[in-house]
């Protein structure tokens, strides 16, 4: 399950794609509430569930067959510029891959390039393919499941920093040079 900001919404004019999943009353669609208002495209089943959800009625839920796609857009090349990426999740099962949020279609083969946030073998980890070789910073953490956390991978100079629930996961990973576009 992933769920979004707070319904107070805290969207600048830097965000380029909120999600929020948390609507109530059987209400399905889920919308980008970033200034780009762009078009969601669902892949699979994702839905909202009144069950699990940390704000309001409900929460974006994905069965690992399912994924939102958003158009194509140059604002998802972070390229060599500082960078967040950051959202609430709840891992129901610890898989050996865990696939959170990226640009791609989750395998290098269609995509040239991409990136990719998740935790990958009991590591919140951050990928980057360029269309040749992979690259992977990552640190060890291992989720408890059914637990809600506010992930992030920060790049801020030629570092790239973990965060989990606002505290920092394991040393600066080194980024100098690397382009995630």
């Amino acid at each position: 399950c992933l769920a979004e900001t707070p319904p107070a919404s805290i969207a600048t004019t830097q965000t380029i794609l909120l999600l929020h999943a948390n609507q109530g009353g059987g209400e399905r669609a889920i919308r980008d509430s970033s200034a780009q208002r762009r078009a969601l495209a669902s892949v699979g089943t994702p839905r909202i569930l009144g069950a699990q959800k940390k704000f309001g009625n409900g929460s974006l839920y994905l069965d690992g067959s399912s994924h939102l796609g958003v158009p194509l857009s140059q604002d998802f090349e972070l390229s060599t510029e500082d960078f967040t990426v950051d959202l609430w999740a709840r891992l129901g099962v610890n898989q050996a891959y865990n696939p959170l949020v990226g640009l791609g279609d989750g395998n290098a083969a269609g995509r040239t390039t991409g990136w990719m946030l998740g935790v990958v073998s009991n590591q919140l980890s951050f990928y980057r393919y360029d269309g040749t070789a992979a690259m992977q910073r990552a640190v060890d953490w291992t989720p408890t499941l059914n637990t809600w956390y506010h992930l992030a991978a920060v790049r801020s100079g030629d570092a790239l920093r973990f965060y989990v629930d606002g505290v920092q996961v394991g040393a600066d990973q080194d980024v100098a040079g690397v382009d995630y576009s």
